[in-house]
Formats: structure tokens, C-alpha cells, sequence
């Protein structure tokens, strides 16, 4: 499964094949990213983008979109293909041009745990919850909110976002990874060479 990625400003279409070419970091069995073109779900996983030469041009429906309507076209199909990540998207937008920063939504549903010195995280159920990255941090996002303990990625990610967070609104996936890495060994082994 990869994050669908959805390009919604043409001043970010130079910028798609960088993003994809963090899939040629990961293994091959495991993409980060999707290029989400069409409005229309693909049968399978082959029709989505996983790269692009540097100057590849390519067509997208989501150009002019906002980021509502590619949360919801995520959420209305995630339930059709087990390729997609649930939940959570990428978006390569305007400010995408400027600083080759993605928007990375995570929707948390109803599921809630009290923190010892955090509260209730996240302090909101069913809703968006938004992180500015660098693409290359993407796959450490996903793992920590989704697939790490919540013990660890959830105070990390929702109690000290702003913390984490640099004065362009760009959140440190590098120093929330040690953060997490600090508070969990076991989790973060697949990090250590990096």
C-alpha cells in the first residue's frame, strides 16, 4: 500500500517526479507514494504513477481541487482497493513550488487514549489532522502514526507538533523520529542507518 498522492496546483507538476523518486529509496515491495491522476478509482495498483522521468509531463483531474475534496476522494475510496493507505494523503500544492514541502493529512477516527502528562490524544476525534514534511519524511509519518505503538508516535505527533514544528510551519520528521526513537528502541531499529 502507498499514500495517494494528489497534485493540486500546476506550479507543483515540475516537482511530482521528485517526490516520486523517494519510492526508488524504499524496497521495491513497498512504495511511499501513488500519483493519483483521475477522479475515477483504478481497478488495480498498476494504474497508478509510482515515478516520472524529470521532465515527464502528466494529466491530473485534481488541479484546481482543494484539499477537502482530496481527503474525501480518498475516504470515499479507500474502502475499493487494499493498495491505498487508509486515512492519510499526500498533496503537492502552490507552496509545494516555493519550498518542495507536501501536505500530509492523517484522519483520526473515533479512536482516543489518555496520555500521562498529554490528556486525551488526539484531542479531537474524527478529524484531520495536518503535518507539513519534506516527501523523503512521508514513510517515517505513516509508520509512526499508523503502524508504531501509539504509546510513542501519538504524544510525539499530536501533544508536541508545535514544538517539532520550525517558524515556516514545516514539522521535523527527523527530530520527531529521535523522539520517538528515544522513547521506543525497538520500533525505530529500521532507522538507525539513516
Amino acid at each position: 500500500m502507498a499514500l495517494p498522492l494528489f497534485c493540486i496546483a500546476d506550479e507543483a507538476k515540475p516537482f511530482i517526479h521528485k517526490i516520486l523518486a523517494v519510492n526508488k529509496q524504499d524496497e521495491e515491495s513497498c512504495k511511499t507514494f501513488f500519483l493519483v491522476e483521475s477522479q475515477d478509482f483504478p481497478k488495480h495498483n498498476r494504474a497508478f504513477k509510482e515515478s516520472l522521468k524529470a521532465n515527464e509531463d502528466f494529466e491530473t483531474e485534481f488541479v484546481g481541487a482543494s484539499e477537502q475534496e482530496c481527503r474525501n476522494w480518498a475516504r470515499e475510496h479507500q474502502k475499493h482497493g487494499e493498495f491505498i493507505e487508509h486515512n492519510i494523503v499526500a498533496i503537492a500544492d502552490s507552496r509545494t513550488a516555493k519550498d518542495s514541502t507536501i501536505s500530509l493529512p492523517v484522519y483520526k477516527e473515533h479512536d482516543q487514549c489518555k496520555f500521562e502528562g498529554y490528556g486525551i490524544l488526539p484531542p479531537t476525534p474524527n478529524a484531520w489532522y495536518d503535518w507539513r514534511v519534506n516527501a523523503q519524511g512521508a514513510a517515517k509519518v505513516l509508520i509512526h502514526l499508523r503502524y508504531g505503538p501509539m504509546e510513542t508516535g501519538w504524544p510525539t505527533y499530536f501533544a508536541r507538533k508545535a514544538e517539532l514544528t520550525d517558524e515556516d510551519g514545516v514539522f521535523d520528521v527527523t527530530k520527531a523520529d529521535r523522539v520517538v526513537c528515544d522513547q521506543d528502541t525497538e520500533i525505530c531499529i529500521y532507522s538507525r542507518n539513516d
